[in-house]
Formats: structure tokens, sequence, C-alpha cells
């Protein structure tokens, strides 16, 4: 699929294009078509990007800071911006995924750190990237537990440039005061009540989009009742998914759900975000992204909005990192790696982080970051303890996600807690420690 051409200056020289590309690519460019010689002057060169980033809250903006940084130092190719729109890539990779069992890769794709990831290294479609990765300084400067889940048999296959937090509450302090809530919910059973305040104040108390959205409120629900050690352990062979802790969490979200709109599922993650600071709705669970859509809004922090952590999860950083790959195959490698090389600049991460609204990925690139949501995100980042998220490709391989969306789809449809915990269960017992 090709999306909108960037609007990037076009080549001065060939010579001068191929020398920007192989200033940046020359380390370890083995696979697919390598820069032109110099002699070979009929082709325009061109990179095709592949992303989710085409909406608002900061995702085309911050798209638009890579892009603009690849075209001022390679003015000789001319960019593809491929994004599919759609909320944690849903769509996107759908038709990522047609695309690669056809054999059209685009020059780059962006994925997530994990098991998302995994999948594609494992059907062998990523080069590696551990010279990359290190020559531009990344390889020591990003956390390790970031480092862990983009590693794969000694190896790493992804260019981070997002570090993003999941479990956070956004809430309106208008609704809050207008319902006589004094401040957050900290855990589940102070969040129940909150939201039945809030329903006694006429406003819809838990704004929800998009399915995956449930999705990420369920991951943020089991965090809290089973705490960041428990969380984890569902993960791998050890997971108890029909334990008492699953069952209250599953409680829990149900409990939830119905303090939400039945129609919430035709908006989508900006339109219900942006009812919490119209006034219309009393709170939402849902990643950091959200402080780069109000502050693309123009939104007052503590008078349109606040945030804090997900109700139960204090001392739990959940987490998740957008990477951008090199896959196999590409028509210009070298023109791919420059991107990548453009990713990993520490300027360029912290330029794109605050207009994400995330931390960049590199540590040597958040010095400086004080005050605000995003000097809060700092110092939480370095002292909580970081679990995945599921939702957002780190915890759990896409066929074992793909299992838990059709038995959420059904819950959310029927509200059986007895059959989805088993679904659940039954899709742990396929598919944990593989």
């Amino acid at each position: 699929m090709r999306g909108e051409r960037a609007a990037a200056p076009r080549r001065r020289s060939v010579l001068g294009g191929l020398l920007g590309g192989l200033a940046l690519g020359a380390a370890g460019c083995t696979q697919g078509r390598e820069a032109r010689p110099a002699g070979e002057t009929s082709e325009q060169r061109e990179l095709e990007v592949f992303s989710w980033w085409a909406g608002a809250g900061g995702e085309a903006t911050a798209l638009r800071v890579l892009i603009d940084r690849y075209a001022r130092l390679h003015p000789g190719i001319t960019f593809v911006n491929a994004a599919v729109a759609g909320g944690a890539g849903v769509q996107a990779r759908a038709v990522l995924e047609q695309r690669l069992q056809t054999g059209r890769p685009p020059g780059s794709f962006q994925g997530h750190a994990g098991p998302e990831l995994l999948d594609h290294v494992r059907a062998d479609r990523l080069q590696r990237l551990d010279d990359l990765i290190t020559g531009t300084g990344l390889a020591d400067a990003m956390p390790e537990v970031l480092a862990d889940r983009l590693r794969t048999d000694g190896h790493l296959h992804g260019v981070p440039v997002t570090l993003h937090r999941a479990n956070l509450l956004w809430y309106s302090p208008r609704v809050f005061e207008l319902a006589k809530v004094d401040g957050p919910p900290e855990d589940p059973e102070s969040f129940v009540e909150t939201l039945e305040k809030i329903a006694a104040a006429a406003r819809l108390p838990l704004a929800l989009g998009e399915a995956w959205t449930a999705k990420h409120l369920l991951e943020t629900v089991l965090a809290a009742e089973l705490g960041a050690a428990g969380y984890e352990r569902l993960w791998g062979p050890e997971g108890d998914w029909r334990g008492p802790d699953v069952r209250r969490a599953i409680r829990t979200f149900r409990s939830l759900l119905r303090r939400t709109d039945p129609d919430a599922g035709t908006l989508t993650w900006q339109e219900a975000a942006t009812l919490v600071t119209e006034g219309q709705a009393g709170c939402m669970v849902m990643g950091d992204w959200v402080y780069g859509l109000f502050a693309e809004q123009g939104r007052r922090p503590e008078e349109d909005y606040a945030w804090a952590v997900a109700p139960g999860t204090d001392g739990v950083y959940q987490w998740l990192s957008d990477v951008f790959t090199l896959p196999k195959g590409v028509p210009d490698a070298a023109a791919a790696r420059a991107w990548l090389r453009v990713c990993a600049e520490p300027a360029t991460q912290r330029r794109m982080a605050q207009v994400k609204g995330c931390l960049p990925p590199r540590t040597d690139a958040m010095d400086g970051i004080d005050g605000g949501y995003l000097g809060w995100a700092r110092d939480a980042w370095e002292k909580d303890t970081p679990i995945g998220s599921l939702t957002h490709g780190g915890v759990a391989s896409n066929a074992w996600a793909g299992e838990i969306d059709r038995a959420l789809t059904l819950f959310l449809s029927v509200r059986d807690s007895t059959r989805f915990t088993e679904d659940l269960a039954a899709a742990a017992d396929r598919h944990a420690g593989s």
C-alpha cells in the first residue's frame, strides 16, 4: 500500500544522495539492494515506511519529525509514507501481514518490542541490526528491560523510537468535583465506587473506544489484581489463568464495563479521550499517547485533564515500545538503514517523544526532562517495576493475542465471566511458554 509522498526536497545530485545514504548506512549493508553505483542515474531512489501513525494525537506529527529529519539528511531519496490509520496498529498489522506473505515488504515497518516482533524474527523476515544499533550508541543507551524484549538468539532486530506507559488514568477535574470525588481512586474497589458517583452526577463514568481499548483496560485490571510479579507470570508456563486472582480481575473488569457507553466501540481512542477533556466523561484508562493528543488540542493540565496511575497499579510501569525494522528483500537496504539511523539519533528521539507524549527509549536522551507529565513519567520509570503490555505486543505472541481478542469479543457481547476465564485459560494452555 502506498501512502502520500512526503514533500522532501528533490535530489540535488545523484552522487550527493548516494553519499548521504552510504554515510549513514555503510555498516553491515549486506541484504537487499544496496546503494546504486555512482554511474547509474536512471532511477530515482525512494524509501517506503509502513506504520500506523496516521491519526491525531501526536501520531502523524511525531512521524513527521522523523520524516523531516530524514529528508534533510537524504534529499536524494523520496520518502513514501505508507501509514495505515487505526489505534494500536490493529488495521495496519493485517495489511502488513498480507504484504509480507506476498513478498512485498516495505523498506521499514513499525512494530512493538516483544513477542510481536519475535514472530517476524521466527518467520525469517527481518535483518539483524546489531551493528547499526551498536554504531549509533543505542546499544549502550537502551534500558536493559527494553534490550531484552528486542533481543532474539543474541541479536537485535528493531530500533526503538518510543517508551510509552500504558497503565494510566486520565480524568476530568471538573467532573470529579461535580461528582464530589476527592481524587483519583487508588485501587479497583474504590475505582468502581468512583464510577458510581460519576454516574450519579449524570456524566459518563468511564470512556472507552474501539475494541482494543477494552483489551487495554483489561490488562491494567490484571496488573492491579495480580501485582507486577503475578501479572508477568501469566505469560509463562507457570501462569495460573484459572486461579482466584484472574477470576477476581475479570469480575472487576465486568464491573467497570457496566459504567461505559454501550456504543463505545464506534469511537476512536481519540474521540473517547476527548469526552474527558470536554467534561462529558469522568475518566479513561489509556496510555500516555493521550498526553500527546491533549497537547495537540491545546488542553490545559489540571484544568481540562489530570492523570494518575491506573487504580491498583502504583509502583508498576506497564510499558511498551514502538520500533522500526529492516525487512529482508527490501528494494533499497541502504536507504532503509539510513532511516533507522535517523530513528536512533538521541536528539531526534527526544523531539519525537515530546510530540508523541512519551519518554525517549535512549536514556541519554532523557536528560533534562523535568516537570509536567514527562517529568513525572521519567521519575516513575526510574523507580517503578516495569511490566509488559498485552495490547501492544509486549507479552504474548500474535497468535496468543489473537485468541485473547476473540475471547474478549465474545465476552463483550455476552458478559459471561466463567466462559471468558476458561477461554483465556485455554488460550494460555496452547501458547504459554512457546
